[in-house]
């Protein structure tokens, strides 16, 4: 998957997978909404919509992720083994502890990601994972115990594709005023959950060691 790959459905408008990260991401939902035919009409997003967030460069959007407390558990769904053992590779040489990153067992995957789509390419994030594609999953912290998810929290996931999520935290961040700032953006883009700079800098990691 490369940066730039669009995605649309038959009578809806284009809209590139650089654009979908670039605006803010309530513009961003007007659209999908107005797209699917569920916002009443027209496919014309809103003025505040039309801004764009630039991204950082590969080095300076490891510079610039903010730290904070841990909100979230993150895992990475993998089940192509190739790709399974240079993710784990990747995350062996990060941090250790609850904030770390882990892989995900692929029938653990396979639950969390049931009915979920990607939040800018709309991918079934079940069907992608089975076809090799990485996926991430971000659990509330409350939802994890001894690192792991708790029985009956895997349908609670937060999921992305490795590329979408990666690409979000490279976006700087807009103020409310709407003036972006240098610091890459370091929370869910549904929930605003935060992630913490080290999960960010391991998913970064792993979606480097897949040469993305």
């Amino acid at each position: 998957m490369s940066a730039g790959r669009g995605h649309s459905r038959p009578g809806q408008p284009f809209l590139s997978f650089d654009d979908a990260l670039s605006m803010p991401f309530e513009g961003f939902g007007h659209f999908v909404r107005n797209s699917r035919g569920d916002g009443g009409g027209s496919y014309s997003l809103p003025s505040q919509a039309t801004a764009s967030s630039t991204a950082f460069d590969a080095v300076a959007v490891e510079n610039s992720v903010p730290e904070s407390a841990q909100e979230l558990c993150v895992f990475l769904a993998v089940k192509d083994s190739a790709k399974r053992a240079r993710v784990e590779r990747a995350l062996r040489s990060t941090l250790a502890g609850n904030e770390r990153v882990k892989l995900m067992s692929t029938s653990e995957a396979e639950e969390a990601l049931m009915g979920k789509e990607d939040f800018v390419l709309f991918d079934d994030l079940a069907e992608a994972h089975a076809r090799g594609e990485v996926v991430v999953l971000s659990f509330d912290r409350d939802a994890c115990r001894s690192g792991r998810p708790t029985a009956g929290s895997l349908g609670q996931a937060q999921c992305y594709l490795l590329d979408s999520i990666c690409g979000w935290f490279a976006q700087k961040k807009v103020d409310g005023a709407g003036v972006e700032y240098d610091e890459a953006k370091n929370f869910d883009p549904v929930t605003k959950k935060v992630f913490t700079k080290n999960q960010i800098l391991s998913l970064l990691d792993a979606r480097k060691a897949l040469g993305s």
